[in-house]
């Protein structure tokens, strides 16, 4: 996703909550491999939906970047100081 690559995947619960349905992938919500195969080809036989599911991956992604993970982790491990002073 970070790399900018449409996603393609079954539900596998935790991964639902960086996919979403035709914003920045397909997910399954059951093992299909008809399925799965059709999402796959319609991704690369669409130009236009490979670069918005493209796009939408890189963008997604970058909330997740160490730099804002590590910001967050910070204000979190001082909120947590200042409540036990």
């Amino acid at each position: 996703m970070a790399a900018g690559l449409p996603i393609v995947s079954i539900n596998g619960k935790g991964n639902s909550d960086l996919i979403t349905n035709n914003y920045n992938g397909f997910i399954l919500d059951y093992p299909n491999a008809d399925l799965f195969s059709e999402k796959i080809l319609s991704i690369a036989n669409s130009k236009e939906l490979y670069e918005k599911f493209s796009e939408n991956s890189s963008t997604f992604s970058k909330k997740f970047s160490i730099e804002n993970y590590t910001d967050q982790l910070i204000k979190w491990y001082k909120e947590i100081h200042e409540r036990g002073k």
